[in-house]
């Protein structure tokens, strides 16, 4: 079962990769060393879902324990138990966030041909941030505190896919599906100083080939167990 994603980045992200570039940035953006193209690794965005997935099933549990052990059990499927082994780590395997296949494609015979080079694909759909820390009893820029991050610019589009290594039994189908689904829209931002109103996000999923009846069924259990909230509730 594979379930594609469209997620469009609404305001600047840096998803960073761990390190930065010595005299250009403390914080650097994943990218395609061959074409400069930005990207999310994918345990990057595994860690969003699971976090998200927690969150749904808190409020799950504001909301009723009786049904409880059956949302943990789809979680479980999705995503393992915390200190499982590798077999059973969960059966979801997104893909990486990467730019439309069809744009990959253009950039990539582009930068083959010489008609750009990498480091302007990269420059194109990023931006610099320079940011430092005030001492206030100097109200001045505190010494050795600046700091610098790349930025994925807002409105750029991923295209992802959320693999599913083994079909979850057919009991527990309609919630894994239910769970997968509240957890994508659950995820609001992700990246670096997201709680700071970077990297927001706003994911679509979208029909493709053999995966569009995954896809209506992923909807259908979705709205079925998580409806809107009724006209005029709090």
């Amino acid at each position: 079962m594979i379930l594609p994603l469209e997620i469009r980045l609404a305001s600047d992200g840096t998803f960073a990769r761990g390190d930065g570039v010595a005299g250009l940035v403390d914080a650097e953006v994943s990218y395609e060393r061959a074409t400069g193209l930005p990207y999310v690794r994918a345990r990057v965005f595994r860690g969003l879902l699971v976090e998200a997935c927690a969150e749904v099933l808190f409020q799950e549990q504001q909301i009723g324990p009786n049904g409880l052990p059956a949302w943990i059990a789809a979680a479980g499927f999705l995503f393992g138990q915390e200190g499982s082994k590798a077999d059973a780590a969960g059966h979801l395997r997104p893909e990486p966030l990467r730019l439309p296949a069809s744009l990959r494609r253009a950039v990539w015979e582009a930068v083959e041909t010489h008609r750009i080079k990498k480091e302007e694909v990269l420059a194109s759909l990023t931006t610099i941030r320079r940011q430092t820390a005030i001492d206030p009893q100097r109200d001045a820029a505190r010494r050795g505190m600046l700091r610098s991050s790349r930025l994925v610019v807002r409105e750029t589009m991923f295209e992802t896919r959320l693999v599913f290594e083994e079909d979850p039994a057919e009991a527990m189908r309609e919630r894994v599906l239910a769970l997968t689904v509240a957890s994508v829209y659950h995820v609001q931002r992700g990246g670096w100083r997201r709680n700071r109103g970077r990297g927001r996000l706003c994911s679509r999923f979208i029909e493709g080939g053999t995966t569009q009846q995954d896809v209506a069924e992923a909807l259908a259990a979705f709205r079925k167990h998580f409806p809107p909230p009724e006209e005029g509730a709090v």
